[in-house]
C-alpha cells in the first residue's frame, strides 16, 4: 500500500514533465522565420531577431525578402526558390553571405517599417549593409530589368530563384566594393593625419614612393642602348630573329 501511494505522485510527476518536454519539443518545432522559403535549408532570422538590442551582427550583410502568404507571385517565387534545382543549390550558397530575413507584408507595413523597407509590392528583395541602418538603394534588380531611372516601378521585385540568385550576386560585389572603398578612405584619412603631425615624415614616404615607381618605370622600359642590346641579343649570327612565332 505504502509503495502504491508512494508510486501515484511518482507517476503523475513523470507525466508532467513528458509534457513539458513534449510541448517544448513541439515549440520548437514551430519556431520557423522562413514563411516557407527553403525551410530548414537556410537560418532565417525574424525581423524581432535582428531588431532586438542584444542582437549581434557578425559582419555580413542584410538580406529582407518581404512576401504575403497567398500572393500569387510570392507563392510562384517560392515554388521556383523551393524546386531543387541548379538555381536552389547556388541560393543556399549565396545565403552563407548573408544575414537572411524572412518578413511579412503585414510587418512591413507597420509604422515604424515603412520607410525602411521602402515601396509597398509583393514580394520583394532588399539589402542592408552591416549595419542594419539603411537599405542600399542602388542594389536591385537592374541586371534583369530596366534600371530605376528607366521607369522601373518594381526594381526590388525578383519572379524567380534565377533572377534572385542575378540578385544576390550583384549584392554580395557591391557590398565587397563598398568595404574596399571604405578601407581607401580610411587609409587617406590616416595619411592625411600623419601630413597634420609630422609633414617632413609624410613628404619623405610620398618621395620615396615617387622614386620607386620611376625605378620600375625605368626597369620596365629602360634605355635605348639597353634596348638595342636587348634586340641584338634577340637575333642570331644570320641576323633573323629567333623570337617565338604563332604556328602556322
Amino acid at each position: 500500500t505504502m509503495a502504491r501511494s508512494l508510486a501515484s505522485p511518482l507517476l503523475l510527476l513523470l507525466g508532467c514533465c513528458s509534457v513539458v518536454v513534449l510541448g517544448a519539443a513541439s515549440a520548437f518545432r514551430d519556431i520557423d522565420n522562413s514563411q516557407g522559403y527553403l525551410t530548414g535549408s537556410i537560418p532565417w532570422k525574424s525581423l524581432a531577431d535582428v531588431r532586438d538590442p542584444g542582437f549581434k551582427s557578425d559582419g555580413r550583410p542584410y538580406m529582407y525578402l518581404v512576401s504575403r502568404e497567398g500572393c500569387p507571385a510570392c507563392k510562384a517565387l517560392k515554388t521556383s526558390v523551393n524546386e531543387g534545382g541548379e538555381h536552389t543549390e547556388t541560393l543556399k550558397d549565396l545565403a552563407d553571405d548573408f544575414i537572411m530575413v524572412a518578413v511579412s507584408e503585414e510587418e512591413a507595413k507597420q509604422k515604424d517599417n515603412t520607410d525602411f523597407f521602402l515601396d509597398s509590392y509583393v514580394p520583394r528583395v532588399l539589402f542592408a549593409d552591416a549595419n542594419n541602418k539603411k537599405i542600399a538603394k542602388k542594389v536591385d534588380n537592374r541586371d534583369t530589368n530596366p534600371p530605376q531611372d528607366s521607369g522601373n516601378k518594381f526594381p526590388y521585385f525578383y519572379p524567380d530563384a534565377e533572377s534572385l540568385v542575378t540578385g544576390m550576386s550583384g549584392a554580395t560585389t557591391y557590398f565587397q566594393d563598398a568595404k574596399v572603398k571604405a578601407k581607401r578612405k580610411v587609409e587617406k584619412q590616416k595619411l592625411k593625419e600623419e601630413e597634420k603631425k609630422n609633414p617632413g615624415a609624410a613628404k619623405k614616404k610620398k618621395a620615396e614612393a615617387a622614386a620607386a615607381a620611376a625605378k620600375a618605370k625605368k626597369g620596365a622600359g629602360g634605355s635605348i642602348e639597353d634596348m638595342v642590346a636587348g634586340m641584338m641579343k634577340q637575333k642570331g649570327m644570320d641576323g633573323i630573329s629567333h623570337t617565338s612565332k604563332p604556328e602556322l
